[in-house]
C-alpha cells in the first residue's frame, strides 16, 4: 500500500466519506481487512488523544493554507450562505477542529462507516506503466 487517506469533500458534509489508497494488484483483500479493523477500533473509541492532536494540527494548517488563496476563501465563505441563517456568524473552523475528541471520532465512525452505508469501489487500470514496460520488454525480446 502506498498511502491511505479518508476524506469527504473538504469543508462540506455530503454524508459520505471515502477511504482511498493505491496498491499493488491483488492486495485488495488485505487492505480492506486492515482498513475495516482500524475503523472498528476508531468506532470503539480506541484512538490515542496524541493522534487526534496531531491530526487536528495538520487539518488546521491545511485549512490556514487554503484560506490564503482568495478564490478558495471566497468559495468557503459562499458555501456558508446556504447553511447559516440571517445574522449567524461563520463558524470558527480552527476552534471547531481543536474541540474534536476521540469520542467524536467514534461517534462519526459509527455513523458514517456503519455496514449499511459502506460500499467498495475498485479502480483497476487496464494499462499501467509497469505493465506497459513489461509489454515493451517482451516485444523487444520477440523482435530480437
Amino acid at each position: 500500500m502506498y498511502g491511505l487517506s479518508a476524506n469527504n469533500i473538504f469543508y462540506d458534509d455530503t454524508g459520505y466519506l471515502a477511504v482511498t489508497t493505491t496498491a499493488e494488484a491483488g492486495n485488495q483483500g488485505v487492505i480492506r481487512e486492515e482498513a475495516e479493523a482500524y475503523l472498528a477500533r476508531v468506532a470503539r473509541g480506541e484512538v490515542d488523544e496524541g493522534v487526534v492532536a496531531t491530526a487536528t494540527k495538520a487539518m488546521q494548517g491545511r485549512w490556514a493554507l487554503n484560506m490564503e488563496d482568495n478564490l478558495e476563501r471566497a468559495r468557503w465563505l459562499a458555501d456558508w450562505t446556504s447553511a447559516l441563517g440571517p445574522g449567524e456568524p461563520v463558524p470558527d473552523h480552527p476552534a471547531a477542529l481543536a474541540a474534536v475528541t476521540a469520542g467524536d471520532l467514534a461517534r462519526v465512525a459509527n455513523s458514517y462507516f456503519a455496514p449499511e452505508r459502506q460500499y467498495l469501489g475498485l479502480h483497476v487500470p487496464v494499462v499501467t506503466l509497469a505493465g506497459s514496460a513489461q509489454a515493451v520488454a517482451v516485444a523487444v525480446g520477440l523482435a530480437s
